[in-house]
C-alpha cells in the first residue's frame, strides 16, 4: 500500500466546483435517468475556503509514487462515448485537435504528466457497449485494461466472471483521491468490483439533492435552508413546511408558484432519493459478505415516511409532476428542450417552483436563471438521525478492470493511483476556476452543501442489477405497504441475488 496524502492536497474549493460543472459541458441529458437502464459517515462540514489548489512538489510526489519506466507501452481505456446523448464520458481524454480551450488545457496537462512520469500512452477509445464488450472478453480478444461505463452496465458482468476485483491492484484506496464509500458500496462476495476517483467526475455527480429558488423563499417568508442546516433542523418536517408554504390556487388554468417539481419514477423519484436521506436502504453486506434485503426490517419507518410525503405531494396546488407542469405551460416557456425533465427544470429556471431535485451536472441549465438559487442535501428523517445521506444515480459511470490476462495488474495500479492524484490539481482544479466567475449559488454555504453531498454519497449495487429491486420502493409510494409490495416480490429478487452471493471469484 501507497503512503496516504497529507490533508493539503484536498482543498475544498474541489466541492464547489463540481456545482456547476455543468454550466460549462452537459455531461448527460438531465432526463429521467432510471429509464436508461434497459433492465456514510457522520459528516461535520465547514465554510469553504476558495483559492487556489496547490500542487503537490516533485520531492513529495516521488516519496508517494514510486518511479517506474513502461517503455512507451499503451495503457487502453475503453469509454462510454465523450459525445454520448447521456452520461458521457467527457474529461479523460481530448477527442479534438482544437485544445484552445482551459478544460481540454487542463485534460491534456493532466495526461501529459502521467505519461511523462512512467513514460507511459494513455490511449483512451471510445464506443464501449455491453455487447461489444462481452464478444471481446470471451474471445479473449479486448485490449483494454481500464473500462469506464454505467454501473448498471458493469455490474451484471461481475457474475459472469467478466471483471477482475481492484483487490488485486497494490493500491491504497482510502486516499483522497477516491471515493472510499463507492468503492465498498461494489463489494461481492467480499471483493470489490468497481471503483470511482477524481480521474472521472462522476465520482459523485450522480447524486441528487435540492436546488432552492431564493427570490421565492423570501417572498413566502419561509425558513432559509442554509439557517437550518446550521441548527441541525433541516428534516423532512422543516422540508414540507416549505413545500407547503408555496401554492397557487388558479383551476390549473395556467402555471403559478409552488413548492415543489416533483420526479416520479422507480430509481429517480424525489420520494426514493428522500428515503435513502432519511437512512432507508435496500440492501447490506452481511458478515458473510452476502447481499442481504432489509426492507422488511424498516416497514414501519418507510410506510411513516411515505404518509407524510403524499399527503404534500399529492397537493396540486402546492406540487406538480414534470408532466403536468408542462401541460400547464400556455406560454411554452419550458419550449425548445429535448424532452420533458429538460422543460420542467427550465420553468424552474423560470420561477415557477421553490424546490426540484436533480444532480450537479443538470444545474448547466440554471445557469440564465433569472433568480438566484442556492442548494440544500435531502434532508434527514428527523433530528435524532446524525448524517446526510445522497443516493448516487445507478447509471452514473465507473471504472471496472476487465478480466483478461492482457491485464497487467501492477502497471494499472501504479499508473491509475498517480493519475486520480494529478486530476485534482489540474482537470478538478480548473472546473473551479471556470466555474467560481459564473455560478449563481456563490455563497460560501453552497460549498459546505456540496461538501456534504460529496462526504455523503452511497450507491445502491442492488439498484444497478436490473433484478426489480428499485421499482418495490415506487410500488410502496403508489399505494399499498412495502410490506406487501415486498412479499409480493421477494422470492424472485433473492433468487436473482443468489447469483451474486454464491460467485466465487
Amino acid at each position: 500500500m501507497k503512503k496516504q496524502l497529507s490533508g493539503f492536497h484536498r482543498a475544498v474549493a474541489y466541492v464547489l466546483a463540481l456545482l456547476t460543472l455543468a454550466g460549462l459541458v452537459s455531461l448527460c441529458s438531465c432526463g429521467d435517468q432510471a429509464n436508461v437502464n434497459t433492465e456514510a459517515p457522520e459528516t461535520t462540514a465547514s465554510i469553504p475556503v476558495e483559492g487556489e489548489v496547490t500542487s503537490a512538489g516533485e520531492e513529495e510526489t516521488q516519496s508517494l509514487f514510486k518511479k517506474a519506466d513502461y517503455n512507451g507501452q499503451k495503457l487502453v481505456v475503453w469509454q462510454r462515448d465523450y459525445n454520448a446523448n447521456d452520461y458521457a464520458s467527457e474529461f479523460i481524454a481530448n477527442f479534438s485537435s482544437d485544445t484552445s480551450d482551459l478544460m481540454s488545457q487542463a485534460v491534456m496537462k493532466r495526461n501529459n504528466m502521467v505519461e511523462d512520469y512512467y513514460n507511459v500512452v494513455l490511449d483512451v477509445r471510445n464506443g464501449f457497449t455491453s455487447d461489444s464488450y462481452s464478444v471481446q472478453v470471451q474471445a479473449g480478444d479486448c485490449e483494454a485494461e481500464l473500462l469506464h461505463a454505467m454501473r448498471s452496465v458493469l455490474v451484471p458482468k461481475i457474475v459472469s466472471g467478466q471483471l477482475m476485483s481492484f483487490d488485486e491492484l497494490d493500491v491504497d484506496y482510502s486516499t483522497a483521491w477516491w471515493h472510499q464509500r463507492g468503492f465498498k458500496d461494489f463489494e461481492v462476495a467480499g471483493e470489490h468490483y468497481l471503483a470511482s476517483n477524481d480521474v472521472s467526475v462522476y465520482r459523485f455527480c450522480g447524486a441528487r439533492f435540492f436546488y432552492w429558488n431564493k427570490r421565492i423563499q423570501k417572498d413566502y417568508n419561509l425558513a432559509n435552508p442554509y439557517d437550518l442546516i446550521k441548527e441541525d433542523k433541516w428534516d423532512v418536517e422543516h422540508f414540507l413546511q416549505m413545500v407547503q408554504g408555496v401554492s397557487t390556487d388558479n383551476g390549473f388554468t395556467s402555471l403559478g408558484e409552488y413548492g415543489l417539481l416533483l420526479e416520479t419514477g422507480a430509481g429517480n423519484g424525489v420520494f426514493a432519493h428522500m428515503a435513502s436521506g432519511c437512512g432507508i436502504t435496500l440492501t447490506e453486506v452481511d458478515s458473510n459478505h452476502d447481499i442481504q434485503v432489509v426492507l422488511a426490517d424498516q416497514t414501519e419507518k418507510i410506510d411513516a415516511l411515505f404518509s407524510k410525503l403524499k399527503a404534500t405531494f399529492g397537493n396540486m396546488n402546492c406540487v406538480l409532476d414534470f408532466s403536468i407542469a408542462q401541460a400547464l405551460d400556455i406560454y411554452q416557456e419550458g419550449a425548445g428542450t429535448a424532452h420533458v425533465f429538460d422543460w420542467g427544470r427550465k420553468l424552474f429556471a423560470n420561477g415557477h417552483f421553490l424546490f426540484t431535485q436533480t444532480d450537479i451536472t443538470c444545474s448547466v441549465q440554471f445557469i440564465e436563471m433569472k433568480d438566484e438559487y442556492g442548494v440544500a442535501p435531502n434532508p434527514k428523517y428527523n433530528s435524532d438521525q446524525k448524517e446526510y445521506i445522497h443516493k448516487d444515480d445507478s447509471n452514473s459511470l465507473s471504472f471496472a478492470i476487465p478480466n483478461t490476462i492482457n491485464v497487467n495488474t501492477e502497471r494499472l495500479g501504479t499508473v491509475l493511483d498517480y493519475w486520480a492524484y494529478v486530476s485534482t490539481d489540474t482537470v478538478i482544479a480548473d472546473y473551479y476556476e471556470i466555474t467560481i466567475k459564473t455560478k449563481r449559488a456563490y455563497e460560501p454555504e453552497a460549498g459546505q452543501v456540496i461538501d456534504i453531498v460529496k462526504d455523503t454519497t452511497m450507491t445502491e449495487i442492488a439498484e444497478c442489477m436490473g433484478i426489480g429491486i428499485a421499482g418495490i420502493l415506487n410500488d410502496a409510494y403508489g399505494g399499498g405497504s412495502i410490506y406487501s409490495i415486498w412479499a409480493s416480490k421477494k422470492n424472485a429478487i433473492q433468487e436473482s441475488l443468489k447469483a451474486y452471493n454464491e460467485y466465487e471469484p
